[in-house]
C-alpha cells in the first residue's frame, strides 16, 4: 500500500507517519487504599484504530481494510512541534524493576513516565513526611499516556488484500470483513482462509505486488452484434 495522507489522531492532535497505528491509552490513578497504605500506578483505558489514506495500484483502499494492516513496531517518530503545541511530554516506559522499555509515551498532565508510587498515612510516620509523599501523588495523579504501535510495511514484504471494487475504491465487504493476508494467495487460497465463501454478486479483486489480478464475473457480449 503507498501512504496517500498520513493518520491523524484528532483526539490528540498528532501526525502519524503511517497508514494504520493502534493507540494505547493510559492513566495515572490511585489503585488501592488498604489500611492506610495508599498505591498510585498507569491503568490502562483502552485501545483505539487510527488510519491515514492509502491506495493499491489505482485502488484506494477503505477504512476497514486499513484497519486490518498489522501494526507491528513502536512508534517514535513523532513531530516535537505538535508535542510542544499540545504541552505533551515523550518519556520511555518502564518495567516493574524500572528499566526502560522500547516503548515511548507521549505523556499528558505529567513530567514523564512515573514509577509506581505509593505512600503511607500511618501517623507512626512523621507529619512532615506523610504530606510530602501525598503531595507527590497527587501531584501526578490524573496524568495520561498513550503510545502506538504502527504498520510500517518494512522489509519488501509480499502481501494479498482482497476486497470488492465500488468505483475507484476498494472496500472491504460486509460479510467476509477486511482481508489483509501475508504472502501471494490465489483467489482459492483467500476463500477457503475465510469461510463464508466468494462474495455474492460483486467483483474480487486479489491485489498481489503491482499486479491488479480481475477476478470478477465478466459480462459477456451481447449475441448478434454488429461492428461499425
Amino acid at each position: 500500500p503507498e501512504m496517500t495522507a498520513p493518520a491523524y489522531d484528532e483526539e490528540l492532535g498528532l501526525t502519524l507517519n503511517t497508514i494504520k497505528a493502534y493507540r494505547y491509552a493510559e492513566e495515572y490513578k490511585l489503585t488501592s487504599s488498604e489500611q492506610l497504605q495508599y498505591q498510585y500506578g498507569w491503568v490502562a483505558k483502552g485501545q483505539k484504530s487510527i488510519v491515514g489514506k492509502a491506495s493499491v495500484g489505482e485502488f484506494a483502499l477503505d477504512e476497514k481494510t486499513l484497519v486490518g494492516l498489522p501494526a507491528d513496531s513502536e512508534y517514535d517518530g513523532f513531530d516535537t512541534a505538535e508535542l510542544s503545541a499540545n504541552d505533551y511530554v515523550l518519556g520511555r516506559g518502564k518495567t516493574k524493576e524500572g528499566a526502560p522499555t522500547e516503548r515511548w509515551w507521549v505523556i499528558a498532565g505529567g513530567k514523564y513516565y512515573y514509577d509506581a508510587f505509593e505512600y503511607s498515612g500511618n501517623t507512626d510516620i512523621p507529619h512532615i513526611t506523610r504530606e510530602m509523599n501525598k503531595e507527590i501523588a497527587l501531584e501526578r495523579e490524573g496524568a495520561k499516556a498513550y503510545a502506538y504501535k504502527v504498520y510500517t510495511g518494512n522489509g519488501g514484504q509480499e502481501m494479498t488484500i482482497a476486497g470488492v471494487q465500488q468505483g475507484i475504491n476498494l472496500v472491504a465487504d460486509d460479510t467476509l470483513g477486511p482481508i489483509v493476508k501475508t504472502g501471494v494467495l490465489s483467489k482459492e487460497q483467500v476463500l477457503s482462509s475465510n469461510k463464508g465463501g466468494i462474495i455474492g454478486g460483486a467483483a474480487v479483486f486479489l491485489l498481489i505486488g503491482a499486479v491488479l489480478v480481475v477476478l470478477g464475473i465478466r459480462k459477456p457480449k451481447a449475441k448478434g452484434a454488429v461492428s461499425a
